[in-house]
């Protein structure tokens, strides 16, 4: 291969990958308006669903919250939480369990496992 067919074959490589990188880009920017309307609809109330079920209003983690300081020695797996929160998602309240045990809100004593602090 001489020089200019290699300086062809770079450049059009270099404009190719330019544009897959803005398309991680665009998909990176779309990720993270997810995650951030995700983390807002797990920060807001339960639906009236819930209180009508007699389990209690407020956001998911504030429901969980109050489950656990009602037992702070029992441990809870995501399972037996979404026994007592059954409206709730069980994706949203696993997403939920752990958001709070990496921001210190509960305590996670081993995986899968939660307990009041």
């Amino acid at each position: 291969m001489n020089l200019r067919e290699r300086v062809i074959e770079l450049s059009a490589r270099i404009t190719t990958l330019r544009s897959e990188i803005l398309e991680l880009e665009e998909k990176r920017t779309k990720l993270a308006t997810m995650e951030t309307e995700l983390d807002s609809l797990l920060r807001q109330p339960a639906t009236s669903h819930a209180a009508a079920n007699g389990n209690g209003g407020g956001t998911i983690d504030d429901r969980v919250l109050r489950l656990l300081k009602e037992s702070p020695s029992a441990k809870f797996t995501a399972a037996k939480v979404h026994e007592r929160l059954n409206d709730v998602n069980v994706d949203s309240l696993r997403a939920a369990l752990s958001r709070m045990a990496t921001e210190d809100v509960i305590q996670r004593p081993e995986r899968g496992v939660y307990q009041a602090k």
